[in-house]
């Protein structure tokens, strides 16, 4: 019997309440196979075929007793396990399938030992001969692509393309830089390339034109190319050189800005919403544009994609916080509006002027005029002057 009962599989309940004996009695009435019927003093242990569980649930609302499953026994449930269990395997299998397939292809490209190649030219070079994230090892041809790399960089002396797992890696070898010859044989002057006074000027090559305090126009030839050779006082002849020379001179620059003291000024209305954009291969689909909105922004606040290695898979979503504001037109005051004539001066002087360069005055003048701020900045400046002009 015990034997049968495992085959067919069955249940063991604990009842539990004063309706115990009754939710036997009636199990037995209505024809229900229970038996091993145990208590603790506390609960009843009972066991029932597994076929019968459902009526059992029935009896046990009739009788007002307290029932539950405690365990499934037999045959059918060792069979419902193992059939789980297989999946597992089958998922296990799976899985080690999908990684082995995976192995075969490249997914990660590094470069390295190049300093004044670019690693982005090198990679879309290996990309177009077909080493990038995604493309099959078995497709490769390091060899081939190692010998491109030096015939297309002229810097690249020597490389080696290594696939180790699924990285590729481009090492190269790059040659001596070749150095600049300047050719000191060119005949050329130093030119002012603006008007000003000369502060010092400290001459390497050529013939000085012009001493400290002397006042030199846009043009003006300050340095000479032209070496006069003599013999006490009398010129034998001339030298043609490349004219080399440090000069400070005190320069001025007069400045002109206007600053409308109206501005406009955007202003959130509290309304705020969600977006939504679903990207799948080269196709979007942007649910982001909310309805009723006139004017607004649109920051991006989460973003879902998948990637293997450098290989971006071709699939995700953007999530997007939207603001909706006004635009209102705003009265500048006086100090406001100097304020920002202020910062254009100073992205005026930070453009023009070089590090070795600096202020010596500044006179500004200031008035409204049309709803306008007029600025004029006259600025006396100690600069660095003098530009080369070939003969």
């Amino acid at each position: 019997m015990a034997i049968w009962n495992y085959f067919r599989g069955y249940v063991i309940i604990k009842a539990s309440g004063l309706s115990a004996g009754k939710f036997i009695n009636m199990s037995a009435f209505y024809g229900v196979n229970i038996w091993d019927i145990e208590n603790d003093g506390k609960y009843y242990f009972i066991k029932a075929d597994i076929r019968d569980k459902d009526e059992l649930k029935e009896i046990s609302r009739k009788s007002g007793c307290r029932t539950e499953i405690v365990a499934y026994k037999g045959l059918p449930c060792v069979l419902k396990q193992m059939r789980r269990k297989s999946a597992y395997v089958f998922g296990a299998f799976a899985f080690v399938a999908a990684i082995y397939a995976l192995s075969g292809f490249v997914w990660t490209v590094s470069v390295e030992g190049n300093y004044r190649v670019s690693t982005n030219d090198i990679k879309n070079f290996c990309r177009q001969k077909g080493i990038y994230p995604g493309n099959l090892k078995s497709k490769i041809n390091t060899e081939l692509i190692s010998n491109g790399i030096i015939a297309e960089f002229e810097d690249v002396g020597w490389a080696a393309v290594n696939i180790k797992g699924t990285k590729a890696t481009i090492s190269i070898s790059e040659t001596i830089p070749k150095i600049e010859i300047i050719d000191n044989s060119l005949y050329c002057d130093i030119i002012s390339e603006t008007d000003g006074i000369i502060e010092s000027i400290t001459v390497i090559n050529g013939t000085p034109l012009v001493r400290a305090n002397d006042v030199v126009k846009k043009g003006d030839v300050i340095v000479s190319g032209v070496l006069d050779i003599k013999d006490g006082e009398e010129i034998k002849g001339q030298k043609y050189v490349k004219a080399e020379a440090y000069i400070r001179a005190v320069t001025v620059h007069n400045v002109f800005f206007q600053v409308d003291m109206t501005e406009n000024e955007k202003k959130y209305t509290g309304k705020k919403s969600k977006g939504i954009e679903i990207y799948a291969f080269e196709k979007k689909i942007d649910f982001s544009t909310p309805f009723g909105y006139d004017k607004f922004d649109k920051t991006e606040g989460y973003s879902f994609g998948l990637n293997i290695g450098e290989y971006n898979i071709p699939f995700g979503f953007k999530i997007y916080n939207i603001n909706e504001y006004t635009i209102n037109q705003k009265k500048l005051s006086q100090q406001e509006a100097e304020k920002k004539a202020a910062d254009f001066l100073s992205a005026y002087k930070e453009e023009h002027f070089g590090m070795e360069d600096y202020v010596l005055s500044e006179d500004i003048k200031s008035n409204i005029k049309d709803n306008k701020l007029e600025y004029k900045v006259t600025i006396t400046v100690s600069q660095t002057i003098g530009e080369t002009k070939t003969r």
